[in-house]
């Protein structure tokens, strides 16, 4: 009787740096939804220019979110004549509070759709469930 040991730490790390990579993108697009949902609505332009621009993938564990709107730290902040309305400080902290637990569980949410796009979610969802949806890709 032999035993052969088989080495999988590669998989083993990429599998981890995918579950990861979803967790940052699901707080993403969770602080992206937090703060549209907190923005003042006057016109309704900074709450459609808020979004991911950047997903993180297993290669580059981060992602960026922005609000596109020039006035948008202005309306965060305050100014000498506008008392501050901080919808993204907000957002961030609501965030902040479950960051964790996004990691850890890799939850994708997708409420809006106004993140990098459905097709970047579904690709980092096959990544991670793999092509017969099991998770880690069957590893």
């Amino acid at each position: 009787m032999s035993v052969t040991l088989v080495d999988n730490t590669e998989k083993i790390k990429i599998a981890l740096r995918e579950q990861v990579a979803n967790g940052i993108n699901a707080a993403c697009q969770m602080w992206t939804d937090e703060a549209q949902d907190l923005a003042p609505v006057d016109t309704g332009f900074l709450q459609v220019h808020i979004g991911q621009t950047k997903a993180a993938n297993a290669t580059d564990l981060s992602g960026e979110i922005r609000s596109l709107a020039p006035y948008s730290g202005h309306v965060n902040y305050g100014t000498s004549r506008q008392s501050a309305q901080p919808f993204w400080t907000v957002a961030a902290l609501l965030v902040r509070n479950k960051f964790e637990w996004l990691l850890k569980s890799g939850f994708v949410q997708v409420k809006r759709g106004s993140s990098a796009g459905p097709g970047v979610i579904r690709a980092a969802l096959m990544d991670y469930h793999g092509p017969l949806g099991r998770k880690g890709g069957g590893i």
